[in-house]
């Protein structure tokens, strides 16, 4: 029995998935939405914010800096159109340690024919930086896409096509400087409309949001046009066929795009109703909520969308400025030509991995409406797909809502935005500032930087001991463990949370102290004894992967069995933060925004 179950379980885990299996046929870690200011009925980016797309250069800098072409910028500072080199002010020590451990040589031959498999297979591998040495993450941000899986911007397919926001670009020197990786967007403008119906020659009838009178979408008509994926899949990308029909219609939907033609062209969606706070329904479900409601009757809320609000003294406290940790999981495409769950061995019981993600999360004000909306950045340690999804830091619209390669349109989702003052507030201690959303943002960046290179091989892919959420976690633990041992490392602060241990901030971190332990013992019990999480947390260098078979994989899976697969981590860290005084904000839809036909959401884990 015992061999059957490490058997069962090796061959789980070595079909763990952190991507999509569909075949061919801030100053902190903070967040805001607010780059977007008010341009008549659709908004361009503030002025002062930058935006734009990344441009590989034909000659590469010492500086590991690429080229910015800009949408927006501070006034007088650059045209938009017009280039910026862009580059990580490594005048900071934590981004110079960033750029240190993700910048790295990169040879397809290093991979043991693992990036050759993937080729073969359609999977997106970064063919620009073959034989690159010392690629920096920047250019592995910029260089992850080849012609064959290029996005189309303002009607042209290019393969520079990773759009961005910097988050605290500084322009100096006639360089644009910033400390953290830049994060992807979509479209050059935004709208929030309903939905009317179609349009004529392929086109769709909307109106605008009014803020004036009872009706919110009294504004404007406008005639809209869609993108379609140019990715060659066996099921449709995307699509807003009927989405005037949709239940989340009524509430408008935020459109990002631009003009193309002279037609506003829409490059991605998100559903204004499932970020407003106020909309959540409460339940009192706690811990039974999240292990037994959150995922239930998939398959009859296909086209739903709907957010529960869970909290121990049942009150939502929600508010604008909050921040928090994000917990997202994606589900599978069940119907014809979609995803094939695993079946165990013997039995009825069937599998699917779905995909697992941190993020950060904040509650901003929305630029249309001037009421609270939720601003989620995924944070996508993501291996090399059909999709061409690029690993790094990615708003909600881009991540899930693209028109290009989203996963609304066709997954079951789950995100829960997470507010509990241990984890989402900073701690000062005399001048010093220790702060956790901001380490494990650091963290994640260097996990990002790594899935898009492979540790040199050009090529992340799942197996039994590396996965999407097997390494988001092993960031998750070396950020926390790394700060708390430098907390304790100062004389001074130490004497300190001795002798005031009712200081907020003292009890705040005896209460993060206790999470995280129950976070070790329960859930990755036995990463200590992982070579890959003790490199993490030892390593100021660039590290090379190594992939350990037979029992090695089997022991590093049983480790950290609790968080082993997308289903368990998503559910076990949900319950341990809600049991420590978690208020949690689920926000669920269903393969939303325009019908596909013949098939349906498949929940995350064990059918």
């Amino acid at each position: 029995m015992k061999f059957k179950f490490l058997f069962s379980l090796y061959a789980l885990c070595v079909l763990m998935s952190c991507r999509s299996t569909e075949k061919p046929a801030s100053g902190t870690a903070s967040v805001e939405s607010s780059y977007f200011m008010s341009q008549g009925d659709f908004l361009s980016p503030r002025t002062g914010s930058w935006t734009g797309r990344l441009i590989f250069p034909e000659q590469r800098m010492p500086d590991g800096g690429v080229w910015l072409e800009v949408y927006s910028a501070p006034k007088d500072v650059a045209l938009p159109g017009s280039r910026v080199w862009l580059t990580l002010d490594q005048s900071d020590a934590r981004v110079k340690d960033y750029v240190t451990r993700t910048t790295i040589d990169v040879d397809f031959a290093t991979s043991g024919g693992r990036t050759e498999a993937a080729l073969a297979k359609g999977d997106s591998v970064p063919a620009r930086l073959n034989g690159l040495k010392k690629v920096s993450p920047l250019e592995s941000l910029a260089g992850s896409r080849t012609e064959s899986f290029a996005s189309v911007v303002a009607g042209e397919k290019t393969v520079d096509s990773i759009e961005v926001w910097i988050h605290d670009g500084v322009f100096k020197g006639g360089k644009l400087l910033t400390r953290y990786e830049p994060v992807q967007i979509t479209g050059k403008k935004v709208a929030l409309v309903k939905f009317i119906g179609p349009g004529a020659g392929g086109t769709y009838r909307a109106v605008h949001y009014s803020p004036k009178g009872t009706d919110e979408f009294a504004g404007p008509e406008v005639i809209l046009a869609a993108q379609e994926s140019s990715l060659k899949l066996k099921l449709p990308v995307s699509t807003i066929a009927d989405i005037e029909k949709s239940p989340l219609n009524d509430r408008g939907w935020y459109i990002f795009g631009e003009e193309v033609n002279g037609v506003f062209t829409i490059r991605a969606l998100e559903p204004r109703g499932l970020m407003d706070p106020s909309r959540a329904e409460v339940s009192q479900a706690g811990s039974t909520y999240i292990r037994d409601e959150n995922f239930k009757d998939e398959k009859d809320k296909k086209g739903k969308g709907w957010s529960v609000v869970i909290q121990k003294d049942n009150q939502t406290q929600l508010a604008l400025g909050d921040r928090g940790l994000i917990i997202s999981i994606f589900g599978g495409i069940g119907g014809p030509g979609g995803d094939k769950p695993i079946a165990i061995p013997g039995t009825p019981i069937k599998f699917f991995t779905g995909h697992f993600a941190f993020g950060v999360g904040q509650i901003v004000t929305d630029p249309f409406t001037n009421q609270p909306k939720l601003d989620i950045e995924f944070k996508q340690v993501y291996a090399h797909s059909d999709r061409a999804i690029v690993s790094g830091s990615s708003k909600w619209q881009t991540f899930s809502g693209s028109m290009e390669r989203g996963q609304m349109y066709n997954r079951p989702m789950s995100e829960i935005f997470v507010k509990i003052p241990a984890f989402s507030q900073p701690y000062r201690f005399g001048d010093r500032v220790f702060d956790p959303m901001e380490e494990v943002n650091n963290e994640l960046q260097v996990m990002m930087g790594r899935f898009r290179t492979g540790d040199g091989t050009g090529v992340s892919e799942v197996n039994a001991t590396n996965s999407c959420v097997q390494d988001s976690n092993q960031a998750m633990y070396v950020a926390v463990m790394k700060m708390l041992e430098a907390i304790h490392a100062v004389p001074e602060i130490k004497t300190y949370l001795a002798s005031h241990p009712q200081e907020a901030d003292v009890v705040r971190l005896k209460k993060l102290e206790g999470i995280m332990k129950d976070y070790v013992d329960d859930i990755v019990a036995g990463a200590a004894l992982r070579k890959d999480w003790k490199a993490s947390l030892t390593s100021t260098l660039a590290i090379k992967r190594e992939y350990p078979g037979g029992l090695e994989a089997v022991l590093n899976a049983i480790r950290i069995r609790k968080a082993v697969a997308p289903r368990w981590a998503h559910d076990n860290i949900a319950d341990l933060l809600y049991k420590n005084g978690a208020t949690e904000w689920f926000i669920r839809h269903d393969q939303i925004g325009g019908v596909i036909p013949d098939i349906y959401p498949m929940r995350p884990g064990f059918e």
